[in-house]
């Protein structure tokens, strides 16, 4: 199993730079895999949810859908926003929420964005479609 980490990075006045890490972090041992009982939401699936279409099409999506917000223009303020979501069985998003923010509005404005998202496709385990939680930083930056 082959896990990668996409880091997406916002550019105001430039173009959305995309970095993604093909070697990553390894996957956890089979013995180390979480599985929330409660919730049914499994952390490390056999099989990753991903967004439709592949990282081009997320990378797309980003671009045509971020709002820079315009008082964090204005005080040049920049920071990255790592956001954990869960993807549905059925594709949907839900659960987002803030791990670790930057600005309050870059924070909101993070959330608008994972909670926009068109349906993912879903992660599996044992061949079987599972809750997937997901986790993505994303690097607001501005530039000249």
């Amino acid at each position: 199993m082959k896990r990668s980490f996409l880091i997406i990075s916002i550019l105001i006045g430039s173009k959305l730079v995309a970095q993604v890490d093909p070697q990553g972090p390894p996957p956890p041992p089979v013995e180390m895999r979480v599985v929330h009982e409660r919730s049914s939401i499994i952390d490390f699936p056999d099989v990753e949810a991903s967004f439709k279409g592949g990282s081009k099409a997320f990378q797309n999506y980003m671009v045509k859908n971020i709002r820079y917000p315009q008082l964090c223009i204005d005080q040049r303020i920049q920071g990255r926003v790592f956001i954990s979501f869960v993807v549905e069985k059925n594709g949907a998003i839900s659960n987002v929420i803030v791990d670790k923010g930057a600005h309050p509005l870059l924070n909101e404005e993070a959330i608008r964005l994972v909670k926009g998202m068109p349906k993912w496709k879903p992660g599996k385990a044992n061949g079987k479609k599972v809750r997937t939680r997901c986790r993505l930083p994303i690097n607001f930056i501005l530039t000249d």
